[in-house]
């Protein structure tokens, strides 16, 4: 059984979240590009038994990546577990990834740009007229709800 998850645990994109909408950036070999990272990581030796919270949570924090990108690392590794303790390939338990905290996750690195109103007006030019009335109404609904706050 530990050779079948340590091959579950190596193959990375065997265990996705159920999406395969193609929206994750690819390797060139067609698997999710953070699946494949993740394979190339000194995780990629151990076996699912012997992944421990604290050393990942160390490693997650080490990665020069956006805080998003480590909490969607987390996650695979969370599935990936969950998805061995249900295929009974180890013991059933808490899943270690439970423990691990990967911080500033729903911050945003940088503050959206709000658009002038000169780019609002070029962008409702480009906007079917069915859109443009739908536009119009969705603009004046926040500027009522900004006044009557």
């Amino acid at each position: 059984m530990q050779a079948v998850a340590r091959n579950i645990w190596r193959s990375g994109g065997s265990l996705s979240c159920g999406r395969s909408s193609g929206t994750a950036p690819l390797h060139r070999d067609g698997v999710p590009l953070v699946h494949s990272q993740l394979r190339q990581t000194q995780w990629g030796e151990y076996t699912i038994a012997r992944v421990k919270a604290f050393p990942v949570e160390q490693w997650l924090k080490s990665l020069d990546l956006a805080p998003k990108t480590r909490g969607h690392i987390h996650n695979i590794m969370r599935v990936m577990l969950n998805s061995a303790m249900r295929w009974e390939l180890i013991e059933l338990g808490e899943n270690p990834m439970k423990l691990v905290r990967v911080r500033g996750i729903s911050k945003r690195q940088r503050e959206p740009r709000v658009l002038t109103l000169d780019e609002c007006h070029r962008l409702l030019a480009q906007i079917d007229e069915n859109l443009t009335a739908l536009w119009s109404f969705w603009t004046w609904l926040q500027v009522f709800v900004a006044v009557s706050c």
